[in-house]
Order: C-alpha cells, then sequence, then structure tokens
C-alpha cells in the first residue's frame, strides 16, 4: 500500500512539473478604456477577462499593464510586451498580426441628455455637429475621412476624458467613440447628463496585436484555436442610419 502510494506522489509530482515546463505567461500592455480593459474593472475589464478566459484553455496565465494607447502600442513595438490590447483591426501597427475576434464593440454617438441630435449618415453627423474624438484612435475609414474633411469644426483630445469634459461643457455637440466606455468613464467623473444615441455607427471586433516576433507566429495561431466564432453578420460593419426626416 505504502508502495503505491508513494508511486501515486511521484506521478503527480511528475505530470505537475510537465505542466510548469510547459506553462507559458503573456505579457500585454492594454489601453486603460472600461468596460473593456482597466483595472477598476472587475476582472480587469469585459475584453481582458475574455481573452484570459480563453489563455487558460491552452494553459497560458496573462498578465496585464494597464496604461494610455501610444504607451502601450510604443512599449509593445519596443519588445517590452508581446502585443497591445484591445484594439480595432484599423489599429494594429506596422509590422503586427491581429488575432481573431475577442469580442465585439460598438462605435456610436453620445451628446448631452437635453440636446436634441439627428442624422442620416457620418457626413451629416459631421456637417451639422461639432464633434469630437480621441486623436490617438484609428477610427473606421468612414469617420477618418469626415475628420480631415472637417478639421475646421471636428475636435481631436487626447483622451476619453477629455472628450466627457468638452461634451458637457458644450464644447463639442456630439463625440464619436464607443458609448459604453464614455458613458462609464463620466460616471467615475461624477458627470451626468451625457446619452448614448440610439443609432450605432458600427460594429468592431476587439482584437489582440501581436508584435512580429518569431513566437508570436505560434501564440497567434493557438490563441486563434480557441476564441469564439462570430458571424459575418456580427462583425459586418453596420452602419446604422436614422431614416430621412419626413417632409
Amino acid at each position: 500500500m505504502a508502495l503505491i502510494k508513494a508511486f501515486a506522489l511521484f506521478a503527480m509530482a511528475t505530470l505537475t512539473a510537465a505542466f510548469s515546463a510547459h506553462a507559458e505567461t503573456w505579457r500585454i500592455s492594454a489601453l486603460d478604456w472600461p468596460p473593456y480593459s482597466s483595472p477598476q474593472e472587475k476582472n480587469g475589464g469585459s475584453a481582458v477577462a475574455a481573452l484570459r478566459a480563453s489563455l487558460a484553455k491552452i494553459g497560458v496565465t496573462l498578465e496585464i499593464d494597464y496604461m494610455s494607447f501610444p504607451r502601450a502600442k510604443a512599449l509593445a513595438k519596443s519588445g517590452q510586451y508581446i502585443g497591445y490590447f484591445p484594439a480595432w483591426p484599423e489599429e494594429i501597427i506596422e509590422g503586427f498580426k491581429a488575432s481573431r475576434p475577442i469580442m465585439m464593440s460598438q462605435v456610436g454617438v453620445v451628446h448631452r441628455q437635453d440636446s436634441s441630435v439627428s442624422w442620416r449618415n457620418t457626413h451629416d453627423l459631421f456637417e451639422n455637429y461639432p464633434v469630437g474624438y480621441v486623436r490617438s484612435f484609428v477610427y473606421p475609414i468612414e469617420i477618418q475621412e469626415e475628420v480631415e474633411h472637417h478639421a475646421t469644426t471636428a475636435t481631436g483630445v487626447d483622451t476619453e476624458q477629455d472628450l466627457v469634459r468638452m461634451l458637457a461643457a458644450g464644447r463639442i455637440e456630439v463625440a464619436v467613440t464607443d458609448p459604453s466606455v464614455m458613458l462609464r468613464i463620466s460616471e467615475k467623473m461624477g458627470i451626468t447628463g451625457l446619452v448614448a444615441n440610439k443609432y450605432i455607427l458600427f460594429r468592431k471586433p476587439l482584437v489582440l496585436a501581436f508584435s512580429g516576433e518569431r513566437d508570436n507566429v505560434s501564440r497567434r495561431v493557438r490563441l486563434n484555436t480557441v476564441l469564439p466564432q462570430f458571424s459575418r453578420n456580427q462583425l459586418t460593419c453596420c452602419a446604422y442610419h436614422p431614416p430621412a426626416k419626413q417632409n
């Protein structure tokens, strides 16, 4: 009996050692972007939690350092991290490769509750209202083109917090961003009276941007095998446009 017990303990120790030898830790720079990613959010944010759960399936532990988006990209590019997260597909910089979608986000419009805002398309929105946006974000091309075309009336800011302050103060009429993010940040800042417009411009997947390091080729493949499957309709850019006003 003692011999059997000793053998079982030896086998368990061997398996544990083998698992430890193959266990990995991925260190990633992350945008502080609640509710998707933030040290103040439960489980580090909904997108971080989804990524962590997927990595656990392939025996990988996730380490996250939260920072500004420009810094997250710069440090990942310098080789200090294997990649940055979360990002829209448009935000994958040269030399990096995107994972498959980890979860979905949105690009929409936030305005003051006492403001009446209506439009028929993205161009209409920028033509009729002073728009605010975050400079470090790479928006869908339709929005990027409007930003460039309306350089004198559209205002770029450094952070979502700046966007909240400008909108609340009436320095812009609408903000283009992910409404969930802006409303969560305004709540944390104690600023009320902002609402998300019911029409969403785009649905955008959130991906992990892997650097061009050789080991990241296999890491990306492994992660992709355990990520959720999204339908084409879920991934398609929706550009919900309000109907034209009836005369």
